[in-house]
């Protein structure tokens, strides 16, 4: 079957969102013609074999609005062959080229997360948007709460199909001497002391000002934030502000591999997130499959679904750095109750969140919808 997915980037481009797409092309690939459509952050367009898959990244005219605008995007969507076609939201021009298009083809509508702000821009959008949701043949969500708190979604009379994203285990646990070097990479930074690792992008959504300001009340934790993005500076002039400067680490921008070796040293993930543009947080799973406890906030979204509060992860409320401290130290002060909460992450994320599982039904939904056309 001949599969169209619209996305916004592919990877390089890091991204929750990004990884997922590539996870697609990844594992479908073999059983379906795949192609995808992408936006490149130059002008240029390239067409490329990809992880098996026909990808193309159409050229930026300009971003408006964190939105990349490509006229080439208005032409591909006609002229690319398929039977089904798939588009991952929010991608607002991805969307107005498919509503150009006037394709009648089965349609599949991945709702990642909201449009947050942005009006009156996000209206006009919406009124696109809602009509490609309605006339979809299948609406995915990535957990149940992604629908429930969606405001794009609200009043949509749609029965969602709920798809978790699935994580690959780390392509580095077996590799020998890794968690060796991980545990080396600790102490000659932070010698003996707990560590606990963020990963992500330094957004307002992500939160990472609460965490700074909780870590300046947990004395005995280190902080590793493996990421980058536009607060960086600000956040690290909070932290000498506060007096934790010497107790944080930023590495930038990452590979996988620097990624993963944090991880492993690690003793526990914090995602501090306080807007429901965080609808999931595929890094919860990746710590869970090192067994890793995880320390998040009780978002409306998908995010406290992803692991089971008080057995693999600690819930506290969003936007409270003292909540936030509060189960970092207990985390620090019961080192072997996170363990067992680490080990029944990893026994939850290689059940729920397995390639196998991911594989079958995304290939049985495509089947079944372009059967049904």
């Amino acid at each position: 079957m001949k599969i169209l997915i619209l996305g916004k980037f592919y990877p390089p481009v890091l991204g929750g969102i990004e990884t997922h797409i590539r996870d697609l092309a990844r594992l479908l690939g073999p059983r379906h013609e795949i192609t995808l459509l992408v936006h490149n952050q130059g002008r240029e367009t390239i067409e490329e074999q990809v992880d098996g898959v026909r990808l193309i990244r159409a050229g930026t005219l300009f971003t408006a609005l964190n939105q990349p605008v490509s006229l080439e995007t208005l032409s591909l969507v006609r002229e690319i062959e398929h039977d089904v076609v798939h588009l991952h939201a929010p991608n607002a021009w991805a969307a107005f080229a498919l509503l150009l298009s006037g394709s009648r083809r089965p349609l599949i509508v991945s709702h990642h997360a909201d449009i947050i702000g942005r009006e009156p821009i996000r209206s006009l959008v919406m009124i696109g948007y809602r009509h490609l949701v309605r006339r979809a043949r299948a609406l995915m969500v990535s957990q149940p709460n992604n629908l429930t708190c969606s405001h794009d979604l609200r009043g949509l009379e749609v029965s969602p199909v709920v798809i978790p994203y699935c994580v690959e285990p780390s392509p580095f646990a077996d590799e020998p001497g890794f968690e060796d070097a991980a545990r080396a990479l600790k102490h000659d930074r932070f010698g003996d002391h707990p560590l606990a690792v963020f990963l992500g992008r330094l957004v307002p959504y992500k939160g990472a000002d609460r965490m700074i300001q909780a870590l300046a009340s947990t004395p005995a934790l280190r902080l590793v934030i493996v990421g980058d993005g536009p607060l960086r500076t600000e956040i690290e002039a909070q932290a000498k502000t506060l007096g934790v400067a010497d107790r944080l680490f930023i590495t930038g921008r990452s590979d996988e591999r620097t990624k993963h070796m944090w991880l492993a040293a690690s003793d526990f993930m914090i995602l501090p997130s306080v807007t429901i543009a965080e609808a999931f947080g595929i890094v919860q799973v990746e710590a869970m499959l090192w067994g890793k406890p995880v320390l998040v906030t009780d978002l409306p979204s998908g995010v406290p679904q992803v692991g089971e509060p008080g057995v693999t992860s600690l819930v506290v409320p969003p936007d409270d750095p003292a909540a936030l401290a509060e189960a970092m130290n207990w985390l620090v002060d019961n080192p072997e109750a996170g363990r067992r909460m680490g080990e029944a992450g990893r026994t939850r994320a290689l059940d729920l969140y397995n390639e196998t599982k991911f594989t079958q039904t995304y290939d049985d939904l495509y089947r079944r919808v372009g059967d049904a056309s």
